[in-house]
């Protein structure tokens, strides 16, 4: 059953739009939001390019500098 969503609705389920994780009513009710919503179609096109972007590059290897900085990250939020 198809259902109208508003701006909000479609960010909160952005991602997994992008990722195809939706069932295909949702899929389908985010896709005609998009068609119809000129601000919610330039955030998913950015959101789609970034996501591509990332693939791309997504073989580099994160610097060890970054890696332990994160993981002291983690570990405070550990102890928290």
């Amino acid at each position: 059953m198809s259902k109208i969503l508003n701006c909000e609705e479609v960010i909160k389920q952005l991602y997994d739009y992008l990722d195809g994780e939706l069932n295909d009513d949702l899929e389908t009710d985010i896709e005609s939001h998009i068609q119809s919503c000129q601000e919610c179609m330039g955030r998913t096109e950015f959101e789609r390019q970034l996501k591509n972007s990332i693939k791309e590059t997504g073989d580099s290897e994160v610097p060890s500098t970054l890696n332990k900085r994160l993981m002291s990250i983690i570990d405070d939020l550990k102890t928290e």
